[in-house]
């Protein structure tokens, strides 16, 4: 299963947009992705989380794998 995101010409639009004005690039790509979206970097996946219930989820995780 492939996240939703930008991708090609539209991935290069999105980070030029983030440059100039980071927020409201962020909340586009939600209105135009969903609460989930990766996009994908030459340094490796970019994720934006922007409900609440997957930010926990993943702080959820993060604090475990640190705590074994």
């Amino acid at each position: 299963m492939r996240l939703p995101g930008p991708r090609g010409p539209a991935l290069t639009r999105v980070l030029e947009a983030f440059q100039r004005s980071p927020l409201p690039t962020l909340e586009q790509l939600v209105r135009d992705y969903g609460d989930v979206v990766v996009a994908e970097l030459p340094t490796g996946p970019m994720f934006v989380l922007a409900h609440p219930s997957a930010i926990e989820d993943r702080k959820t995780r993060l604090n475990s794998s640190h705590t074994d």
